[in-house]
């Protein structure tokens, strides 16, 4: 099976989309933290919303073409502050 290089994949996808959500005026790259070290996640209106969801998304499907997507989402209640 042929490495595909999915490490530099996953650094490109992340940068993209940074640079493609902070080109929208009033977007800043240091409020962009729904990247993590293995995965994107973030609180809805927070760190993450429809818009950068959607780019994401779109990225993934442009510099990946994966065949087959999961998504995954967490059911517990969020801890209260």
């Amino acid at each position: 099976m042929r490495n595909r290089g999915v490490n530099n994949d996953k650094t490109k996808l992340a940068a993209s989309v940074r640079a493609n959500y902070c080109l929208k005026k009033g977007n800043d790259m240091k409020k962009l933290t729904c990247f993590k070290a293995y995965d994107i996640r973030g609180k809805l209106g927070e760190e993450l919303n429809e818009d950068i969801a959607w780019r994401i998304g779109r990225a993934y499907g442009e510099f990946l073409k994966p065949k087959t997507i999961v998504l995954g989402g967490d059911v517990r209640s969020p801890a209260k502050p």
